[in-house]
């Protein structure tokens, strides 16, 4: 299971495999970004892409799994199973461009959708560790109240859940030593 920096990882992944997968776009116009950026994104000279982390949720279904036991006895509560929601917009001066490089977008992520160790970017990942890049289909309100808390009007923009991502306990649970025990011998 990976570190705590999949985090940052995942969203530099998903960067990665744009830059890959859009060679008309210039690689240093892909990037991870914040809200407080988009304002300089509003009349682009060259065409961007952002991907933005707005959403840090535990995977329901694999919250409760069973302790760990390591192969030296010790017993380690199961990696924290996180989903991470990235918002990923495309900028341009014209809409048409925007509306292509989204095609795109949509295209080169389908293709990925099933990231293994070759594809994960950053030393934070395991080597059995993968992903799956899902395209979520987030309400139209859900989209306007992110774009409300910026100070851009809203665009036009995908989301996709990167899941699930098992980050890994640092600590090892001590079980209580047994100090009295007793045994019973019944004779048949």
């Amino acid at each position: 299971m990976a570190g705590p920096d999949v985090v940052r990882d995942m969203g530099e992944t998903i960067a990665f495999i744009l830059r890959a997968g859009m060679p008309v776009l210039d690689p240093s116009k892909i990037a991870v970004a914040s809200p407080d950026e988009f304002e300089s994104l509003r009349d682009p000279l060259k065409p961007n892409v952002t991907i933005f982390l707005y959403r840090i949720a535990v995977n329901p279904q694999l919250r409760n799994d069973p302790k760990r036991m390591g192969p030296d006895g010790s017993i380690m509560r199961q990696p924290l199973p996180i989903e991470l929601s990235f918002l990923i917009t495309a900028w341009a001066k014209d809409t048409r461009d925007e509306l292509k490089i989204i095609g795109r977008i949509l295209q080169v992520l389908y293709e990925k959708s099933e990231l293994g160790a070759a594809d994960l970017v950053g030393a934070s990942w395991e080597k059995d560790d993968t992903v799956q890049l899902i395209l979520d289909s987030l309400p139209l309100e859900d989209h306007y109240r992110i774009w409300d808390a910026t100070k851009v009007a809203y665009r036009l923009s995908l989301t996709y859940i990167a899941r699930v991502i098992g980050i890994s306990p640092t600590a090892v649970l001590t079980p209580a030593p047994v100090v009295d025990a007793e045994f019973q011998i019944e004779v048949i």
